[in-house]
């Protein structure tokens, strides 16, 4: 898939996406070895497991309705 997508329209679709699961949580990554929490992160669907590079069904569905 071409990245012919903003960055509004990836925040968006992630916030409303109700499979969207943290690259951090997947991996079991926690606040002690990245310093970072899940909850301090923007959902952005690139940072989505289910995202393969743009191929997410979920996003390819959400992104068709935007054009």
């Amino acid at each position: 898939m071409r990245n012919d997508y903003t960055e509004k329209q990836v925040l968006s679709i992630a916030r409303e996406c109700s499979e969207f699961e943290h690259l951090i949580n997947a991996v079991n990554y926690g606040t002690s070895l990245l310093n970072i929490s899940p909850a301090s992160c923007q959902r952005r669907c690139p940072e989505c497991l289910y995202w393969l590079n743009g191929t997410c069904d979920i996003f390819k569905k959400e992104i068709a309705a935007w054009r």
